[in-house]
């Protein structure tokens, strides 16, 4: 992630890039629509591949966290699209691929620190 810039408060912007050098520039631009601490975030967000700026309507989007007996978290990711895309599930497919890799490397990153804190 070569930019992370983020102000989590209702109207506060975000902008996250990831250079994956398998498929280039990758970035997120948003504005949260909604906080409801620690259960709801909303935004309005425009993704867009390479470094061109975000154009057209939004996306709009809504995690839900819910806690999960013997402790973690549930995260649901609601994504409403501005217009239909031409291959629904091959849009599906992509961004869940994307998002495991993400949260495979998080879950990677906290369990190092986890393990630096502990002492290991």
């Amino acid at each position: 992630m070569t930019v992370c810039e983020s102000e989590p408060v209702v109207g506060g912007r975000y902008h996250y890039v990831l250079d994956m050098p398998e498929y280039g520039v990758a970035a997120w631009h948003g504005t949260q629509t909604a906080i409801d601490k620690p259960s709801q975030l909303d935004a309005d967000e425009w993704f867009v591949l390479g470094e061109t700026k975000p154009e057209g309507a939004p996306t709009t989007q809504t995690l839900t966290f819910e806690p999960v007996d013997g402790g973690g978290t549930f995260m649901t990711m609601t994504v409403r699209l501005p217009e239909a895309v031409e291959d629904a599930e091959a849009f599906m497919a992509e961004s869940a691929a994307g998002l495991t890799t993400s949260f495979d490397d998080i879950d990677e990153l906290t369990a190092a620190t986890s393990e630096r804190v502990a002492g290991g």
